[in-house]
């Protein structure tokens, strides 16, 4: 049986990160690929805990462009949906892109 192709959203977060880094481990069961808008480790991301992810195996997408997300999701067999803006002191403009018509396109 081949590989479950798994996308990870915000995979340069914290707990995102370490998700695609396990289950990359299991190139057998798993194509692991990575999805955020840049390609820069969240502030809370420890020294060495930095996801290596090849670049054909990383997707650079804004989570409110639904036509690219749609194209995206088109050959992946699930989604582990971990974007989005954490910070307790966020503006609302933020909360709104990402955590909320993000998660919305998402689903």
């Amino acid at each position: 049986m081949p590989p479950k192709a798994i996308l990870i959203t915000g995979v340069y977060g914290l707990i995102a990160g370490a998700a695609y880094t396990h289950l990359a481990q299991s190139p057998d069961q798993y194509e692991v690929y990575g999805l955020a808008r840049r390609r820069q480790t969240s502030d809370r991301v420890p020294e060495g805990r930095i996801p290596d992810i090849p670049d054909n195996r990383f997707i650079l997408s804004d989570l409110s462009d639904l036509k690219q997300l749609q194209e995206v999701f088109a050959n992946i067999h699930t989604v582990v949906h971990m974007a989005a803006d954490p910070r307790p002191e966020a503006p609302w403009e933020s909360i709104l892109h990402s955590n909320i018509q993000g998660t919305y396109n998402v689903f």
